[in-house]
């Protein structure tokens, strides 16, 4: 599972967009794909599916105090862990 660490203020100060949480994971190879993708529901976030292009992405979407989990489709996972 592919996996990348930022800082906890992108995710703090609302700068995290769900393109770019799909984008950072490595799940998508550009922003217009993960767009596709959102749009046709293939975009999840700990597991709840999330349709807005526009989703900006807080400290309430964590899995826990540092993991999201970002997934595509059935089986493409990936991990952003945020540090300080």
């Amino acid at each position: 599972m592919p996996s990348k660490e930022l800082a906890r203020d992108k995710l703090a100060s609302g700068q995290l967009s769900l393109i770019d949480a799909l984008a950072e994971a490595g799940l998508v190879k550009s922003r217009s794909e993960a767009r596709r993708v959102i749009e046709q529901g293939g975009a999840y976030i700990n597991n709840v599916g999330r349709t807005g292009v526009d989703t900006v992405l807080g400290p309430q979407d964590l899995a826990s105090e540092t993991v999201m989990v970002v997934r595509q489709g059935k089986k493409k996972y990936g991990l952003l862990k945020f540090t300080n």
